[in-house]
């Protein structure tokens, strides 16, 4: 019999921005780097990339990141050439029409117009459970804050160790996307149980005013990713890095990713390329 599973989900704080995760990281001053963002999921009919080259950081006279556009990008799908991503202007990102399945392994080729050439490491699209429910709850979660409005899941976690899941909150059709907004979580104590009132987001009275539409409603839905062990530890990465701040600790070292540089020994680029499958919940409206 599986056993209910009352799980608050602590939210991992990351920068990102966009709807594809560009992720903010801590480079030195000058250094010129290639940063890779890029994604193939189930959902979508055409895949995308971001790529850019690091510029001066401390520099603000100039954007943090210049687009590459020149760049070749080919794609593979289970090690067979499909194509090569095409640079659109208009949304400043690579593109390719193809449709990704679950159980296929997808990975990139890129040679940058000065010549260095990167390979992703290979993802394969792991299988994600549907989001069964989407609620809220008006209620004070502490005695230290006043009510809340807090977004919660039901979901049935897969049998079979290894599933690991990322969340994305939308509020008004918008991505929430602020360092405290992304979570992340593996199924290491969970697997195959059904996991109820799993917490994803929670507003309180003054973002509600701030978001709430013409008919006094924040519109509200949740993207559930199931995505790559390798994904999940280049999140942690990132987590960890951003939480680490103060006046003792460490210089941030640099995140590893899944892009290759070939010919040298073992250097990377920036970012990630990663394959998700994905279940998007109803969309729920939060009244007052």
């Amino acid at each position: 019999m599986m056993k209910n599973l009352s799980i608050i989900f602590a939210v991992l704080t990351i920068g990102f921005t966009s709807c594809t995760d560009v992720v903010d990281l801590d480079i030195d001053e000058k250094e010129d780097a290639l940063v890779v963002d890029g994604r193939v999921l189930t959902s979508d009919s055409v895949q995308t990339i971001r790529l850019s080259r690091t510029t001066d950081y401390f520099n603000p006279q100039f954007p943090d990141y210049e687009a590459e556009k020149n760049a070749t990008i080919r794609f593979y799908e289970n090690e067979t050439y499909i194509g090569n991503f095409v640079f659109n202007d208009s949304t400043n990102r690579f593109e390719i029409a193809h449709p990704a399945f679950v159980g296929n392994s997808y990975h990139i080729e890129i040679e940058t117009e000065s010549g260095e050439s990167y390979r992703s490491e290979p993802e394969t699209i792991r299988e994600v459970s549907d989001v069964d429910s989407i609620y809220y709850k008006k209620e004070q979660l502490t005695d230290f804050f006043d009510s809340t409005y807090s977004v919660y899941i039901n979901a049935q976690e897969l049998p079979g160790e290894g599933d690991n899941y990322q969340w994305k909150v939308y509020l008004n059709g918008a991505y929430q996307n602020q360092p405290d907004d992304l979570t992340f979580f593996n199924d290491d104590f969970v697997d195959d149980e059904y996991i109820e009132e799993a917490l994803m987001y929670v507003l309180d009275e003054d973002e509600f005013n701030q978001r709430a539409n013409a008919n006094n409603e924040v519109e509200v839905y949740i993207e559930q990713l199931g995505i790559t062990p390798s994904y999940y530890d280049f999140l942690f990465q990132l987590s960890q890095q951003s939480s680490s701040g103060g006046p003792f600790a460490a210089p941030p070292a640099q995140i590893v990713g899944n892009i290759i540089k070939e010919n040298t020994d073992g250097q990377r680029a920036l970012g990630y390329f990663y394959a998700a499958d994905i279940d998007v919940s109803d969309t729920i409206a939060i009244r007052k």
